[in-house]
């Protein structure tokens, strides 16, 4: 057998096992967006309003914070029955002035550890839990959210219901004001319905998005914030479904969020993301397995699934490379393979679509998933830096479109 014959039999190899590998991650995604194409039943609505505590991490935030508070105070939800904290972390500018003026209570923390949201949060719900304050959950939310007015009655009544961890709806207020925020847009909107919507529907854990998340009292009592991770906010999540909770999502707390306008300045979050889902992986991995086979724990199989499986970006580019590498070899018997990666292809580039329809997703959605294969591309640059040296990945504070404009 010659050394070319060898070559491409290892090709062949390599391709058919990249396939496998990307198909049962495009399969997951399918299996998710049909799941997610009818809706959640409605819920009832509770006649209680339990005490809330909403804390808002803030790191120079002088610019949205104001709005932010706004916000919160225009809810429909006694006010007695609630507390607003920003927590002014190690901040350079005016945010506590402008936090306090806007009626909130603000928590200057200018200590060691920083440059990530788990150590003020951690640092504030120790203060809000300490004797003497009697909240029945903690709503976290970010610097730049706008709450419905719904939000917090919604939030109560899930509390109310039962459910100890909740999640709620996502979406991005600065919708159109550039190209980058409506690729954001269809991201965002496939991202709930494949890992909250789903997986709600399916008895599995929603994902903890760092925006809109309220904890019952017991949970933060008994483990506090324990973990300070990149992404914090989802390791949190997969922390709890291994101990035995449920990420549970409530479309109906609405939560608006503003993305980065420009590509450059998303790039610093966009690597945060992914050197902080290795940093997940690595860390809970092991703990979810021991979960799923231990205590029986579907949510906890399916979140192991979910993080051993290839990304969406990764099996999209594994079926374009293996088409591109198998058009070369020769050997008649790799036509079989080279067209399962051409349906593969297909199948990727046809899935925003699929999603966004399935979503109900407006038009304007679909004109940002026409940028997918550059989105697409930009994601793995970054997926690949933060696996070469996810070490050097720093927290960078997001650009707000207030300071771009001004």
């Amino acid at each position: 057998m010659s050394i070319g014959s060898v070559l491409e039999m290892l090709v062949k190899v390599f391709a058919s096992v990249a396939l496998l590998w990307s198909g049962l991650s495009l399969a997951y995604q399918y299996v998710l967006a049909v799941a997610g194409r009818k809706p959640l039943p409605e819920r009832s609505r509770a006649s209680n309003f339990l005490k809330l505590a909403v804390l808002i991490p803030a790191h120079d935030e002088a610019t949205v914070i104001a709005s932010t508070v706004n916000a919160v105070r225009q809810s429909d939800y006694p006010s007695d029955r609630y507390d607003t904290f920003v927590i002014a972390d190690n901040c350079s500018d005016a945010t506590a002035e402008e936090a306090r003026a806007a009626g909130a209570k603000c928590l200057e923390r200018a200590e060691e550890p920083r440059g990530r949201k788990a150590y003020p949060l951690k640092w504030a719900i120790d203060q809000v839990l300490a004797p003497g304050h009697r909240y029945d959950g903690v709503v976290v939310i970010d610097a730049d959210s706008q709450l419905d007015v719904a939000f917090l009655s919604r939030m109560s009544d899930a509390l109310s219901s039962g459910h100890a961890v909740l999640q709620g709806r996502h979406l991005l207020s600065n919708v159109g004001a550039s190209l980058f925020t409506l690729v954001a847009d269809a991201d965002m909107r496939i991202n709930n319905l494949l890992r909250n919507h789903a997986k709600q529907r399916l008895g599995l854990s929603a994902r903890l998005m760092g925006d809109a998340m309220c904890f019952s009292r017991e949970v933060l009592e008994t483990f506090g914030w324990p973990v300070d991770s990149l992404g914090e906010d989802r390791e949190f999540g997969v922390y709890l479904v291994s101990r035995g909770y449920r990420v549970h999502y409530v479309p109906e707390a609405v939560s608006r969020g503003q993305a980065p306008l420009r590509w450059r300045d998303a790039s610093a979050q966009r690597l945060r993301w992914q050197a902080g889902a290795r940093q997940v992986q690595r860390r809970q991995l092991g703990g979810l397995l021991r979960a799923a086979f231990n205590q029986r724990s579907v949510p906890a199989l399916d979140l192991a699934a979910e993080l051993l499986l290839p990304s969406y970006t990764v099996a999209a580019a594994t079926a374009a490379g293996a088409l591109v590498v198998l058009a070369f070899i020769r050997d008649p018997s790799a036509g079989a393979l080279g067209w399962a990666a051409l349906v593969q292809l297909s199948l990727a580039a046809a899935f925003p679509f699929l999603a966004l329809a399935l979503a109900q997703a407006p038009r304007s959605s679909f004109m940002g998933a026409l940028m997918g294969p550059a989105f697409l591309a930009w994601r793995l640059a970054h997926k690949i830096r933060a696996a070469i040296s996810p070490d050097s990945v720093k927290w960078v504070r997001t650009v707000r479109s207030e300071e771009i404009r001004s």
